[in-house]
């Protein structure tokens, strides 16, 4: 990974229809977390979606680890109430020692409001507020807060945390990034180019800057899809599949053709109507694919992670994802060959 050049790591199985529905057994990316520790990873990052809740993953890895830092990346705020989230927060800090990171974002209406029953609404209100009822909560403060989406009449932890944990804002659009800038720790991109992650990291140190804080202090993280191996094409079949899935929720199509590739978002949306995941995959051209993921060696695995440290990133983590006949075995492969010196 290289001195000074730190390498997070994201553990998530693909999602249905970009892969098989048979997920790898919890136990196993525990283990991968311990081995991403021995191979000297920076931190392990865990989103959640319709699998497994991150918060049982979280507590597991930090009963089989011991330094590297841990992180939700992340936890949708609507699926919980901001009180909860602040409990399981100041928990995750006492369990890891001080190694835990909680990342926020506004997840999926799909997911919240047909999966979960909550109105997703006002997502910018809605991700200030929250992270303002959990900092107070988590400095041990009696919290009040009567919000145009979070309601707190009065809540307090029966002990003060002994760890202060940064919060992370996930964001895809200017507006939430420039909320990340003026009241987080850090921005979490996901699903960005290097020109993307540019962009996104100019937003969000202007906005720190113009609400006085030290745009430096803002720490931008950008997760990145990696497969080191000597089948390249196989795990490209994949990464177009993957790609499809995400450019057929709304806010990811709408951050693409930002991006510059409305007409590729257009020619998937076509494919999907008719011809399903295969038929979409198939419209994504390797310049639209190839910005958004490091596929090979590690060698060139490697020097493309390091193009989105060039463009702004503070923190790259590693996405693996599963492919071919063992999908724990590739995503091993890249764990081990990314980490290794």
């Amino acid at each position: 990974m290289g001195e000074g050049r730190p390498l997070g790591l994201v553990l998530r199985d693909l999602l249905p229809p970009a892969g098989p529905r048979e997920q790898l057994p919890a136990r196993t990316l525990v283990e991968f977390a311990a081995l991403a520790e021995r191979l000297g990873y920076d931190g392990v990052w865990i989103p959640e979606g319709r699998g497994r809740e991150l918060g049982t993953v979280l507590g597991a890895l930090a009963a089989a680890t011991d330094r590297i830092r841990l992180a939700s990346g992340i936890l949708p705020i609507y699926s919980r109430p901001p009180a909860l989230v602040a409990m399981a927060t100041a928990t995750l800090a006492d369990l890891t020692g001080g190694r835990f990171m909680l990342g926020l974002g506004v997840g999926h209406p799909s997911v919240i409001e047909d999966g979960f029953g909550m109105a997703y609404r006002q997502p910018l209100i809605a991700m200030r507020e929250y992270v303002w009822i959990i900092r107070h909560i988590l400095r041990g403060e009696r919290v009040a807060l009567r919000g145009r989406v979070f309601q707190v009449d009065d809540f307090q932890l029966e002990s003060r945390p002994q760890h202060r944990v940064p919060i992370y804002v996930a964001g895809l659009g200017e507006k939430m990034l420039r909320i990340a800038g003026e009241i987080a720790d850090g921005v979490i991109l996901n699903w960005s180019g290097p020109e993307r992650v540019r962009w996104a990291a100019g937003i969000v140190r202007e906005a720190a800057q113009l609400a006085g804080r030290d745009p430096a202090a803002v720490s931008v993280v950008c997760f990145v899809r990696a497969a080191v191996t000597d089948e390249p094409e196989a795990a490209w079949r994949v990464m177009r599949r993957l790609l499809a899935t995400y450019a057929a929720m709304p806010a990811y199509a709408q951050m693409f053709e930002a991006a510059g590739f409305a007409g590729e978002i257009a020619a998937m949306t076509s494919a999907w109507e008719t011809g399903g995941v295969e038929a979409a995959a198939a419209t994504a051209s390797q310049e639209f694919v190839g910005q958004l993921a490091v596929v090979g060696s590690a060698q060139v695995c490697r020097q493309g992670l390091e193009q989105f440290r060039e463009v702004g990133a503070d923190l790259v983590a590693a996405y693996p994802f599963p492919f071919g006949y063992d999908p724990a075995g590739s995503m091993r492969e890249t764990i081990e060959g990314l980490g290794s010196t």
